[in-house]
């Protein structure tokens, strides 16, 4: 029936802009609307205007581009429109397909980096510091690349992401004050990506238990969580 359809179909949009409404906003919806070459289209024009590489505004939404064109073969995409299934990514890719992808986060990346030299006081479009978006961007690229199982290009990024202490001080101040064996459930990466920093680079609040709701509905995570909590027994289909 035609209202179950569309039921269907926005439950499927709901749940593409929930899960990347990080790294998308407004852009990465374009897919519902038929256009998906926007970021190629924003890299060749930012690429061709060199007046404007000194201007921190410009390095972000040129980072921002590079990111999503890097990702973009390999986020789910809606069936109803692209006529394809929903699970793609999430796996061993092939290594040229992996190559592209590393050679666009890298290239995001670097772009972030220039940021804090041009205006160390610079906020992004969240209005998240640019010294504290930085090394959440490294959490972000380590679980990207733990999620297509490259697990060594992981563990390369979190050893990038150099969180100040000042920036960890209030993540430690909440975590002193839970008992250590307790369950952590985040919903938002800025919480999120500083409580794995602090378990994996410095080996701190390892018996803290932490669950990342947005994607408890992804295999890959799933699959995850049961190597990381051996002792945790649940069950998922």
């Amino acid at each position: 029936p035609a209202n179950a359809y569309q039921r269907t179909r926005d439950f499927e949009v709901r749940r593409y802009l929930r899960e990347y409404q990080t790294e998308v906003d407004l852009f990465d919806h374009t897919p519902f609307y038929g256009y998906t070459n926007w970021s190629r289209d924003v890299i060749q024009e930012f690429e061709l205007n060199s007046e404007q590489k000194n201007d921190p505004l410009f390095l972000e939404g040129l980072a921002y581009a590079y990111w999503t064109e890097a990702v973009a073969e390999i986020r789910p995409t809606d069936h109803y429109i692209a006529e394809t299934d929903s699970t793609v990514g999430y796996g061993k890719m092939p290594s040229k397909a992996f190559k592209e992808l590393r050679k666009g986060i890298q290239a995001a990346l670097n772009a972030y980096e220039k940021i804090p030299d041009l205006d160390p006081d610079f906020l992004m479009k969240d209005s998240t510091p640019i010294s504290s978006f930085l090394p959440n961007a490294y959490m972000k690229a380590a679980h990207l690349f733990r999620s297509v199982r490259e697990d060594r290009w992981g563990r390369n990024m979190l050893n990038k992401a150099d969180y100040p202490e000042e920036a960890l001080s209030e993540t430690r101040t909440m975590l002193d004050a839970l008992n250590k064996e307790a369950f952590l459930f985040c919903w938002k990466e800025d919480e999120v990506y500083p409580i794995w920093y602090l378990q994996q680079t410095e080996k701190q609040y390892a018996s803290l238990k932490v669950i990342y709701l947005p994607l408890l509905d992804e295999s890959y995570y799933l699959e995850m969580l049961r190597k990381e909590l051996p002792t945790f027994r649940f069950t998922a289909s």
